[in-house]
């Protein structure tokens, strides 16, 4: 008879010692429990455990979302504030906007960075006007002409009946037309394949930064296993600034052209850094919702059959409506990003509530989303109400891409990129797929192992 193997000495051991208290680390006592008993903290405060946050955060924020306007939460390590309101959202961005910052990973032990100085020693008005020189009205046609290059591409591997994995062919697309976009460079189909495993290999959680990058026996062992992913990102941004076609000029290599002007005191390990963390950060969230469109298109028939109409009566270069309308509706349901997270850099108030210094202040997006004041019907998928002809939903309502001053600088380019997608992807073909899964509980994005069947029409 074959023999259980005995467990680990320190697994005895640890399941043998006495369980210990949560032991609160220093820093702000955000709506302590004194501070509730004198009737300074009138809103409800929910206690949950960091694991239960992490595994199932999408449900815990949903039922945040019923609580108030207003949710203070409790981790046991730390207290940080939720809002849920759309009249919050305008008070705490517009309002209050000078006394957040952006958090950075070690905000809470460190205390928060200047508000005008980003995370990699860049000042942020002038690396937000750097970027913004390549993201105007004019950018639109380039950004129209590599997304459809990159779907030519990629629909003539297609054939009819064909069976892929949905996300990787997604990331891979994303990849295509980012590079040509933002860096005017090409990549083969070897570099492509490769570039895709180093973003899923990284999961998007590497260090934002070279400064982090060097600190990598402070960091988990999930972040260690990914350094060889950060390596390779760092070889392919390398090589796409050696090839980016400066004739062509594009918001990243107008941006790197101003960079020794904005902070002379970045290294090129720094710049290596920032390119990583902006390619992620246009690759990661231009997947996903090219994903969570396809999925819409072969589940909702009706808007499907409306999008191909749109797609055959159109003029060559003309606007899609529709297609726009369409791809708003699929943001406001799959936010590339369910929360936007402040800190305070000062005492300050927030809907009457005193919210300290150093308080995470964390924007619940689903329940944003979903506020049926705003968004009649929030649980329908809806199109039409993007439709001009009704009334704009509030702004503070769709956050899909941020809010306020560090608003995404790419909505634009991102609309109209996953707008060009759609007919050049799908109108000439069928989409079918089974049982969907998720990534995480927290309903991001769906798995890796979501498998599509391609038709042709």
């Amino acid at each position: 008879m074959r023999r259980r193997p005995l467990p680990h000495p320190a697994l005895v051991a640890a399941l043998r010692r006495p369980p210990r208290g949560h032991r609160r680390p220093p820093g702000p006592r955000c709506g302590s429990d004194a501070e509730r008993d004198a009737g300074e903290v009138t809103a409800p405060l929910v206690r949950i455990s960091p694991r239960t946050l992490r595994k199932h955060h999408r449900r815990v924020f949903d039922d945040l979302a019923a609580r108030g306007d207003l949710v203070w939460v409790d981790t046991g390590h730390q207290r940080f504030v939720v809002v849920n309101s759309a009249d919050l959202v305008r008070e705490l961005m517009i309002d209050r906007a000078e006394e957040l910052v952006k958090p950075s990973s070690q905000a809470i032990e460190t205390g928060p960075p200047a508000p005008a100085v980003a995370d990699d020693g860049v000042p942020v008005p002038e690396f937000r006007a750097a970027l913004a020189k390549g993201m105007g009205p004019s950018r639109v046609p380039d950004v129209v002409e590599s997304v459809t290059s990159a779907v030519q591409a990629e629909v003539a591997q297609w054939r009819d009946g064909m069976r892929f994995r949905l996300m990787p062919r997604m990331r891979r697309l994303a990849i295509t037309a980012t590079c040509w976009s933002s860096f005017g460079s090409r990549l083969s189909a070897e570099e492509v394949v490769r570039a895709e495993r180093a973003v899923r290999g990284t999961g998007r959680r590497i260090p934002v930064n070279s400064r982090a990058a060097q600190r990598w026996d402070r960091l988990t062992l999930n972040r260690r296993r990914h350094r060889g992913s950060f390596a390779q990102l760092v070889a392919l941004s390398r090589s796409l600034v050696a090839n980016a076609d400066r004739s062509r000029p594009t918001e990243l290599t107008a941006t790197l052209d101003d960079l020794p002007l904005l902070a002379p005191s970045l290294t090129e390990a720094d710049r290596q850094a920032m390119l990583v963390e902006l390619f992620l950060g246009a690759v990661g969230p231009l997947a996903q919702t090219y994903a969570w469109t396809l999925l819409r298109f072969a589940t909702e028939p009706d808007a499907a059959a409306r999008l191909r109409r749109e797609w055959d009566e159109a003029a060559p270069g003309s606007r899609l409506h529709y297609t726009e309308a369409f791809v708003r509706e699929v943001t406001r349901l799959h936010p590339t990003n369910e929360r936007i997270t402040r800190q305070a850099t000062s005492d300050t108030a927030l809907g009457g509530e005193r919210i300290p210094e150093l308080t995470r202040i964390v924007l619940n997006v689903g329940a944003l989303h979903g506020d049926p004041r705003f968004f009649e019907e929030p649980g329908r998928f809806a199109p039409e109400r993007w439709l001009d002809g009704r009334p704009a939903p509030n702004k503070f309502a769709y956050v899909a891409f941020g809010v306020g001053g560090r608003r995404c600088l790419g909505e634009t380019m991102a609309v109209t990129g996953v707008t060009a997608m759609l007919p050049a992807l799908l109108q000439n073909w069928e989409v079918g797929f089974g049982k969907l899964r998720f990534a995480s509980k927290g309903r991001y994005q769906p798995a890796e192992s979501v498998r599509v069947t391609v038709r042709a029409r």
